[in-house]
């Protein structure tokens, strides 16, 4: 089982277990920067998703290469559907499926966890992420 994510969010995730590194500001903000360089790269190629809705779906199917989460996203609800696994929104009803969902506390966490298991996934300074992207980002495989 994949560890929690603390409530204040760390930078970075790339194993179970390896939720981030203390960095220092200025190297920070140049991750922060190449990471958007990358989704700025990607969109270009069409490669890029904006919002934890469609970055949840992508996730859920298995595209997502790079989850990029806001340090200042908060904890949200959300579902995971009964039949084939995908998260989203509060649903009664999987939108990928239509199965029937069960709710999940922090559908944050859980996006998080699956991005670890599947890709990677890197949390971004809010005041990079949050303006044009709600607070999340992917970068897709296909």
């Amino acid at each position: 089982m994949a560890p929690k994510v603390p409530a204040k969010r760390r930078r970075s995730a790339r194993l179970p277990g390896h939720y981030g590194q203390e960095v220092s500001k200025p190297s920070e903000k140049r991750d922060d920067e190449a990471i958007l360089s990358d989704l700025a790269t990607a969109s270009g190629e069409g490669l890029a998703i904006l919002g934890l809705k469609p970055a949840l779906s992508a996730l859920s199917e298995g595209r997502v290469k790079l989850l990029l989460i806001s340090t200042e996203l908060q904890s949200q609800p959300g579902a995971l559907c009964t039949s084939c696994r995908a998260l989203s929104s509060p649903e009664a009803m999987c939108p990928i499926c239509g199965a029937p969902t069960a709710p999940v506390d922090d559908i944050v966490e859980a996006a998080v966890e699956r991005a670890v298991h599947s890709g990677e996934c890197r949390f971004v300074r809010g005041e990079y992420l949050d303006a044009a992207a709600g607070g999340a980002a992917a970068i897709v495989r296909y």
